[in-house]
């Protein structure tokens, strides 16, 4: 049985395969990105604890990749793919088992006496044996060589979809929580304002009860501080709701979330190496989970292809039998069958050829992806990168911008106390300044979710998922 066995391995090992041979497509590459920037390294090869440096945002990114719903299912995608593996690699080796059986038969018999009448007696019978069974199918055409290759390029398409899912959360949760300080930063702009603009509504009372100014300064005043205070409940009904995005996206019931550094006060670079385009070929987990899920296509290919041939089966079994339980390992009680069986398809009503078919048009559906992902990455790294220079070049306009105000503002202060301006001058100063910290506040936000969805897009975190 050992030779039979071993025979029938070599020949499945030397034998055929019917799979296409598999070569990375040719995919569209630019030989550098539409800005100018440092291809040295790359921003994508930095751990996300040395990019995101908010303590407590990084302990809301543990808190995410310990228990977010997301990674947990991913994390189990990645052990089903590593037990289908299993399941599927165990076709190329051979099915052995062994049997054992004992049993003791009596079985009543008539006889003539020698009166002349019929007597009863009883025949006692033992039996025992003790085998093995093994059977193989020759894999010739290498279906299941094929089969195994495209489980195993399966499971690596799932870990890359594992971490995928883990660079996904890092940068959403980071950016949530840069929208969420943005909203602080909104509010306090709205609060500081409000104060000020109460205490331009007392003083401009006090200036109409001694005769100085009109009622319509006290009321113009009236309308600029419930103007506000409008938009104190808008921006604390949006930084709940924001609050309980993150208690999700970190696997914990809606509630607080503890701040770290102010929107103001973020480590921003100034400058954002991208490494060269080709890296994201490497770095990108979605580019490198469509290309083993092409990979996988092209062996599922050829297993299809080798259903078309005929199957070799080979079966063997052996053993020792025996009337007597002692005499069981003793003596010439052995016994063996050898069993060769070929079956080739004659007729399945196109079923087989229908089966290729489909396995090529899946292949071609795969390869369609790889290239839709190779250029998906191209993209998101291209507009990170446009993102995140041109958002930083709006926030210092921006700044310039509140600075022109906030001596404008002091100006028409000082006319409207001096009796030279109208209060109106003095609202329109405010509004203005008011707006441009509001917009100033946004954008500092939005530069570091640019920064957040630019590491993602450079492939982030890829190297290093895990918590420091």
């Amino acid at each position: 049985m050992k030779r039979v066995a071993a025979i029938a391995m070599v020949i499945g090992a030397v034998g055929c395969t019917a799979a296409p041979a598999y070569r990375r497509p040719p995919v569209p590459m630019p030989d550098a990105w539409r800005l100018p920037v440092e291809t040295t390294g790359s921003l994508g090869d930095a751990a996300w604890w040395d990019v995101l440096h908010d303590p407590a945002l990084q302990e809301l990114i543990r808190s995410a990749l310990d228990a977010n719903t997301d990674v947990r299912l991913a994390a189990a995608r990645v052990l089903q793919a590593e037990a289908q593996l299993g399941i599927t690699r165990a076709n190329q080796l051979p099915d052995v088992s062994a049997t054992a059986s004992a049993g003791r038969q009596r079985t009543p018999t008539r006889t003539a006496t020698g009166s002349g009448t019929l007597g009863t007696t009883a025949a006692a019978f033992s039996n025992a044996s003790l085998g093995a069974n093994v059977s193989y199918i020759v894999d010739f055409w290498g279906q299941y060589r094929q089969a195994t290759q495209a489980a195993r390029a399966t499971l690596l398409a799932t870990r890359a979809a594992q971490t995928n899912v883990v660079i996904t959360i890092i940068s959403t949760v980071a950016q949530a929580y840069f929208q969420l300080r943005a909203l602080d930063a909104q509010l306090e702009v709205t609060q500081r304002t409000l104060a000020t603009l109460q205490e331009s509504q007392r003083l401009t009372d006090v200036l109409f009860r001694g005769g100085i100014r009109s009622e319509l300064d006290v009321r113009q005043a009236e309308g600029a501080v419930e103007v506000a205070q409008a938009n104190v409940p808008v921006l604390q009904r949006e930084i709940a709701i924001q609050e309980n995005f993150l208690s999700q996206l970190a696997g914990r019931v809606p509630g607080d979330v503890r701040r770290g550094s102010a929107i103001g006060d973020q480590v921003v670079p100034p400058e954002v190496p991208a490494g060269v385009p080709s890296h994201l070929l490497q770095r990108r987990p979605d580019v490198l989970q469509a290309e083993q899920q092409l990979i996988a296509a092209y062996a599922n290919v050829g297993v299809a292809r080798a259903q078309l041939f005929p199957q070799l089966a080979l079966t063997a079994s052996g053993g020792v039998q025996s009337t007597a339980l002692a005499d069981l390992l003793s003596g010439p009680t052995a016994v063996y069958s050898l069993l060769a069986n070929l079956a080739a398809p004659l007729y399945a009503g196109g079923r087989l050829r229908a089966n290729v078919r489909l396995a090529q048009a899946q292949r071609e559906e795969a390869l369609i992806s790889y290239e839709a992902a190779v250029l998906q990455a191209l993209r998101d790294a291209s507009n990170g990168l446009v993102s995140y220079q041109r958002t930083r070049e709006e926030l210092s306009a921006e700044q310039a911008l509140i600075a022109t105000n906030q001596r404008a503002f002091e100006l028409s202060t000082l006319r409207y106390r001096g009796g030279v301006g109208t209060f109106l001058e003095v609202l329109d100063t405010e509004r203005q300044l008011f707006n441009a910290e509001l917009s100033a506040a946004q954008t500092q936000g939005a530069v570091l979710i640019a920064l957040a969805q630019l590491y993602q897009a450079l492939g982030g975190g890829w190297n290093a998922p895990a918590t420091p």
